[in-house]
């Protein structure tokens, strides 16, 4: 009965949606423990109350045993119905290194990272559609910047301090503008790093998938004006010169 609802595409970009579609598992956690950044799209004038959930820090002992359990509760049923290992794609975990290697020693991460400044604009496209379509109080437009500028810092502030935490072998970063460029060859290397077993026979079902997305078109976002680059440049700096984007400088 949802699917009857949802529309063919996700309503921030042109990507399918489908119920079968892989969706985040932040969002399964928001709905067990309510302790997530994601609440802020449903009430945005109380983000602050649920901005700590971004990293977890300052939250109580309670609640990210709490947390905790619900990952826990929520992966296992995911492995009674199929019992590979589990990839998760939730942008808020880069925030989370310590917590998942703690409850997952032997985790294995892959960080994409991308121009801060296509980051940045396609954080403004994703927060005005999830307040439309989600929000239960009106959300004042003029404070969006400075929500988006706030919240990448504080994750990768924590990401930052974590990476060099994570065991050798269990980390592999790439460049997002790589891995469009070159998907085979980057999914390649992400194995390699990882260690990760039977890419050989994997990669021609790759192939098929990627050419499946030849006609996909990406958004496209307005020029930034001068007064939001400069604002940007000065709040993710560390971000921009660790990879090297001179587009925000």
């Amino acid at each position: 009965m949802i699917s009857f609802f949802l529309p063919r595409r996700r309503p921030m970009d042109n990507v399918e949606w489908t119920v079968a579609s892989p969706q985040e598992d932040e969002f399964a956690l928001c709905v067990m423990t309510l302790c997530s950044p994601c609440m802020s799209w449903i009430f945005p004038r109380r983000r602050e109350k649920f901005r700590k959930y971004l990293t977890f820090r300052d939250v109580a002992p309670n609640e990210i045993e709490e947390w905790k359990v619900a990952l826990g509760t929520f992966l296992r049923k995911l492995q009674f119905r199929d019992k590979r290992p589990l990839i998760l794609k939730s942008p808020p975990h880069t925030a989370r290194i310590p917590l998942l290697l703690e409850m997952f020693p032997r985790a294995k991460f892959v960080h994409i990272h991308r121009d801060p400044v296509t980051v940045f604009q396609s954080s403004v496209r994703t927060l005005e559609t999830m307040l439309d379509w989600q929000a239960l109080q009106r959300a004042d437009p003029k404070y969006f910047d400075e929500w988006i500028l706030q919240q990448y810092r504080e994750m990768y502030d924590a990401f930052f301090e974590a990476r060099p935490k994570v065991p050798a072998g269990q980390f592999c970063e790439v460049a997002f503008e790589h891995l469009e460029q070159n998907p085979i060859e980057q999914i390649g290397r992400i194995y390699e790093t990882l260690g990760l077993p039977s890419f050989a026979s994997f990669e021609p079902v790759l192939q098929r998938y990627v050419k499946s997305l030849a006609g996909y078109k990406k958004n496209t976002f307005p020029e930034l004006s001068p007064e939001r680059k400069a604002r940007l440049k000065s709040s993710w700096a560390r971000c921009s010169e660790e990879w090297g984007y001179s587009s925000t400088k």
